[in-house]
């Protein structure tokens, strides 16, 4: 690991699988603490658990981001968490 990301508070959109977990799996490793956001509750919590496993600070969320309401909640509560978002990674379905 290395600490390119550290204080870096990161959101993945579509963390659980595909090129969003992939996102999340590399800003984790860079240092950065990262919000994980999918609509698979499951897999999501799975990642964040894989992750804090090796060391790092992950979360897991659950939230439709077609759902605005879900989302300004989800952004709340990390933001609650962790301070100030600084990055932002969005990804396709």
């Amino acid at each position: 690991m290395t600490a390119r990301l550290a204080a870096k508070h990161v959101l993945v959109t579509g963390a659980a699988t595909g090129i969003g977990r992939a996102v999340a799996e590399a800003c984790a490793r860079e240092g950065a603490t990262v919000a994980l956001l999918d609509l698979d509750g499951d897999s999501v919590e799975r990642l964040a658990e894989e992750l804090r496993g090796e060391g790092h600070h992950a979360q897991a969320l659950v939230a439709d981001i077609a759902d605005r309401t879900a989302v300004e909640a989800a952004v709340a509560r990390v933001r609650e968490i962790n301070g100030p978002l600084t990055t932002l990674a969005i990804m396709p379905e």
